[in-house]
């Protein structure tokens, strides 16, 4: 009997907390058009009072199948920077959208829309000012990995829940044994993070959501041609000419003490119907990185811009540990298609590698190194096509 509803502040209090924020702003890559973005103030207390799994590092709605989102997306409008002109994009009333993104030829964007039973995949067609549904059902994976657009900007590469998929799994009613967790003996340094795996359910859930089917999905006949065989991707990237898929693919044996993204995985470069090139790199648990290091192995690997198919990533010379006394931490390495010869040094970096910024002439690039005791950055213009070219000091 003394159970109560919420009660509402009065309406000035209410007008001031649901106010609409100033919207969000997207550029087209060809800076000649304006998306506004509205948003919600705040999430509302239906959705994240919904169940929700913290594992692996990250947290996961599974009434929706994607990681949880605090801020959804409710309006979109274009604007023409030149002449200001705007106009309102029709979209269903209520609808919660995120991962607004341009084509590469500026014609198109693409969206997740959130229900409550799932995820959609939608398209905006520019010109026209109007907005579809792809993928319904709902049937987008967007726990791990987001959509990504080939260079054409007519079709995307996504990730579905796979088909047939069983219930999930249910938690023992009985527990088989003991939860034992055991040392290698070694003493690491790690950091503190929280909602890891603990228990090994914990590991057949993660399975369960985080596993996608990869498609090639075309925006203009809503056509879906599956590639590949079902994993946990946590990165999906076509080659420039469309020839080549890049994928980051976790892998077992899982951790209880990092995220995901430090689990076991596998750098891999499909063909266009996802069949297997070649495995760029197979790399271990990165449990035992030093404090403000980096795992050893090809990371942060990428296609080169205005290249057909070269791949660049960095690698650690000093083991990852920043504490090491070496001339040199850290060095770029590139392959081409193929990716039949060996791997080429194209630069040698003083401290450690923190990403490429091309320019217009290709292979040519910002490459910039970072010292973390100093908090200092350094960026160097350099020619990766032609290594022996001394680079030149652009800022520090």
């Amino acid at each position: 009997a003394a159970q109560e509803p919420y009660k509402l502040p009065p309406k000035d209090v209410v007008a001031i907390v649901d106010a609409l924020p100033t919207p969000r702003v997207s550029m087209s890559p060809a800076r000649d058009t304006m998306a506004l973005i509205e948003y919600e103030a705040m999430p509302t207390i239906a959705y994240i009072s919904q169940p929700m799994l913290r594992i692996a590092g990250i947290r996961i709605t599974p009434l929706n199948n994607s990681r949880q989102v605090l801020s959804f997306s409710t309006g979109l409008s274009l604007e023409d920077v030149k002449t200001g002109a705007v106009r309102k994009i029709a979209l269903p009333d209520g609808i919660k959208f995120t991962f607004l993104s341009w084509s590469p030829d500026g014609r198109s964007m693409a969206f997740l829309r959130y229900l409550e039973n799932g995820v959609e995949l939608w398209a905006v067609d520019v010109a026209a000012g109007s907005a579809k549904a792809l993928l319904t059902g709902p049937v987008v994976n967007a726990v791990t990995s987001g959509f990504t657009w080939r260079t054409d900007g007519h079709r995307l590469i996504v990730p579905l829940i796979p088909d047939g998929r069983r219930p999930a799994p249910q938690a023992p009613r009985v527990p088989i044994g003991p939860n034992v967790q055991q040392t290698s003996g070694k003493a690491a340094k790690v950091a503190t993070y929280e909602d890891l795996l603990k228990t090994p359910f914990d590991e057949l859930q993660f399975d369960y959501y985080a596993t996608a089917q990869l498609a090639v999905v075309d925006i203009a006949t809503g056509a879906v041609r599956k590639i590949g065989s079902p994993g946990i991707f946590s990165d999906i990237s076509p080659s420039p000419d469309m020839k080549d898929i890049l994928v980051d693919r976790v892998k077992r044996p899982y951790s209880y003490s990092v995220p995901y993204p430090d689990f076991a995985h596998a750098y891999e470069i499909w063909d266009p119907d996802g069949g297997l090139i070649k495995v760029l790199a197979d790399l271990p648990l990165s449990e035992e990185v030093p404090m403000n290091g980096v795992p050893t192995g090809p990371r942060n690997v990428d296609w080169m811009a205005l290249k057909p198919a070269t791949l660049v990533w960095a690698e650690a010379l000093d083991g990852g540990n920043p504490e090491r006394t070496v001339p040199f931490r850290d060095r770029l390495m590139m392959q081409t298609a193929p990716f039949t010869a060996s791997p080429v040094e194209v630069l040698k970096l003083t401290e450690r590698a923190q990403g490429l910024t091309p320019l217009a002439t290709p292979g040519q690039t910002f490459a910039s190194e970072y010292n973390w005791k100093k908090r200092w950055r350094t960026t160097w213009l350099v020619d990766l096509d032609h290594p022996a070219t001394p680079p030149r000091k652009f800022f520090d």
